[in-house]
């Protein structure tokens, strides 16, 4: 078990660092980071979640680490996580997100905002795998491992993991985020830059059209690998679920994972603080006829079944 304190930086070696901690701000978020002004989701920074997790902690920055230390460890068969240092404090149950790697990435790449989310309260458990995670077969098995460390006698999870699992992942990896999204305990996906080519590690199409919550799409405008027109606009076009595509301008495929999300992580917690924590303080970055996102200059938005 390792931990890490300081700022989340362009990824480095998970658990570097010695003891667990909880300081410095993460990366640059920008304005994409911030909670807005108040909608249908509440005022921005108020609440601080609630639901079958618990009450966590309110924020108002996104792009500041949380209040949580955090440590990452080994877990399962070919998975890692990154949680709180310190479970269920406050009495709440962590909520989890499950992640898939690009192909080719090593895990330690995306590190940066695992961290960055395991302050703000989540487990988060990736998939080590470096190709073939395109099926979510092992991102399934990772959260397999982690909902029956929950009951498990002697566990220092047991008691402290909420059963409301968000999925998500770069590239192979957002391919695979949609194939887990078919699972019943998986209630929200955020897959970034999915490569949905037929077969590709494993990827099926027919996922597209079998979700099981709401999907927070997201690309970028550089990407010439998983191009938006052809990777992303089909997912937007024909899925069964609501879904928010946020497109983010200049955003690279490589470049975003060298960069540990930043930008993308900050919009991704978000999105998590309301689908998993029941969060209400950043939904007016998603929801109301004025969102946050969509007024962003940096983004554009389209969205289906989210207003």
């Amino acid at each position: 078990m390792s931990g890490n304190g300081g700022s989340a930086g362009s990824g480095g070696s998970a658990g570097s660092g010695g003891s667990a901690g909880s300081g410095g701000s993460a990366g640059s978020g920008g304005s994409a980071g911030s909670g807005g002004s108040a909608g249908s989701g509440g005022s921005a920074g108020s609440g601080g979640g609630g639901g079958s997790c618990g009450a966590f902690p309110p924020v108002t920055d996104l792009a500041v680490r949380g209040p949580h230390g955090f440590v990452s460890e080994a877990a399962g068969t070919g998975c890692t996580l990154w949680r709180p240092t310190t479970l269920g404090q406050g009495g709440v149950r962590h909520p989890i997100i499950v992640w898939g790697n690009g192909t080719g990435g090593p895990t330690v790449v995306y590190a940066a905002a695992f961290e960055h989310w395991a302050s703000h309260g989540f487990i988060v458990i990736a998939d080590n795998a470096s190709n073939g995670q395109g099926s979510g077969a092992g991102m399934i098995a990772c959260l397999d491992y982690l909902l029956a460390q929950d009951t498990a006698p002697g566990s220092v999870f047991l008691g402290k993991v909420c059963p409301r699992a968000g999925a998500s992942g770069h590239s192979q990896g957002g391919g695979g985020a949609l194939m887990a999204g078919r699972d019943r305990r998986v209630i929200s996906t955020a897959p970034l830059m999915p490569y949905i080519a037929q077969g590709f590690g494993g990827f099926d199409r027919a996922s597209i059209t079998t979700q099981t919550g709401p999907m927070l799409l997201l690309s970028g405008t550089a990407d010439t690998i998983a191009v938006p027109a052809t990777h992303q606009q089909p997912v937007f076009d024909t899925t069964n679920v609501p879904v928010f595509w946020a497109n983010l301008t200049g955003g690279d495929h490589v470049a975003v994972s060298l960069n540990g999300l930043t930008t993308y992580r900050e919009v991704m917690l978000a999105w998590y603080r309301v689908q998993l924590m029941d969060d209400p303080a950043f939904r007016a970055m998603f929801y109301g006829a004025s969102c946050g996102l969509c007024t962003n200059s940096a983004w554009t938005v389209k969205r289906r079944g989210i207003n």
